[in-house]
């Protein structure tokens, strides 16, 4: 962990140093949510109730981001809490975030300060996002749980009799376009090994998302999104909808 925080610190260092010359960042803090009918994830039914996301978020000229985003089930059985910070250049994001799950199903309920590395509850990802111009709509974005909370998923009777990390990874190719006044996004998500998304390599993400924004009022546009996501390998497949206030 030690190490981690060095890395991380240098980078932070190093993007500092170079949009130093920039005295003018254009800094701002925001607030939003997302009122959901299921919480899908990377393939996956979170909660398996309608649930309310917010989002805080403070931003510095694009190019460095520290937030919070959390998903709470209206049955009050699933919480999710996720603080992260991104650093930006051009293209490319780099972006650490600390998973944190509550759940009522758990037999044990997990404290929050238990930061050990064979019982914490919280899962630290890194993670590399491309996102091309607006000529070249494609986003790329490959993340993989480094420490904590990702053990035991039954694959590996060696990992699961000592509690190792199955650095559980996902790599997920976005296209996004414009049609009939609406945006979407086509989506392919997969795993390459057995972990927390799935039991072997394989697509557990997959489908489309629509976007559009309903004019309530002369000054006021709500925007809803509708996500059809399928995952092969689960032999599951999930229709949502939801709309942000901000």
């Amino acid at each position: 962990m030690k190490k981690l925080c060095f890395l991380v610190f240098s980078a932070m260092l190093i993007t500092l140093n170079s949009n130093a010359q920039d005295s003018t960042c254009k800094a701002g803090v925001t607030l939003s949510a997302d009122v959901m009918s299921r919480y899908i994830w990377r393939g996956s039914d979170y909660g398996a109730s309608p649930s309310v996301q917010p989002t805080l978020y403070y931003n510095c000229g694009g190019w460095f981001e520290l937030g919070v985003w959390g998903s709470y089930s209206l049955k009050g059985v699933y919480s999710e809490t996720d603080p992260y910070f991104k650093l930006t250049y051009k293209y490319l994001s780099f972006i650490l975030t600390d998973y944190f799950i509550y759940s009522d199903t758990q037999s044990t309920k997990p404290e929050y300060f238990d930061f050990g590395k064979k019982t914490t509850n919280h899962a630290l990802e890194a993670s590399l996002l491309f996102k091309g111009p607006e000529k070249f709509p494609l986003c790329i974005l490959a993340g993989t749980y480094f420490y904590g909370n990702d053990r035991k998923w039954g694959y590996d009777a060696v990992k699961d009799s000592t509690r190792a990390n199955y650095f559980s990874t996902y790599i997920e190719l976005t296209y996004s376009f414009k049609c009939c006044h609406s945006n979407f996004d086509f989506f392919l998500g997969c795993t390459p090994q057995a972990g927390a998304y799935g039991n072997s390599f394989g697509v557990i993400n997959t489908g489309i998302n629509a976007y559009k924004k309903i004019k309530l009022t002369p000054t006021f546009e709500l925007p809803l999104k509708a996500s059809l996501i399928f995952n092969p390998q689960a032999e599951r497949v999930f229709f949502a909808v939801g709309f942000t206030l901000s």
